[in-house]
């Protein structure tokens, strides 16, 4: 998980080891990645939260034929799967 809230300069991503970081396999969640343009441009997934009032929405937006598949599977759901699953 990284927290980029309080990056000043997108350049302090190469200071901390982030570059080497991110090659490894695994899952990284980034909250505020505009702060680091050039980490966008590395991301697979993108997930937004949105929230009004009491409603919350949920997007999921994605890259490259692995993102692609789980998509469209998420896609292929119904509803009603959906609301079960959670998701």
């Amino acid at each position: 998980h990284l927290d980029l809230y309080r990056l000043d300069d997108p350049g302090e991503l190469e200071f901390l080891g982030l570059p080497d970081f991110l090659d490894e396999p695994g899952l990284v969640l980034v909250e505020w990645p505009e702060k680091a343009p050039v980490l966008m441009k590395r991301l697979d997934y993108e997930i937004v939260l949105a929230f009004s009032g009491e409603r919350r929405t949920l997007s999921i937006n994605g890259s490259g034929k692995a993102a692609s598949r789980m998509l469209a599977s998420l896609s292929a759901l119904s509803i009603d799967e959906r609301m079960r699953e959670g998701l």
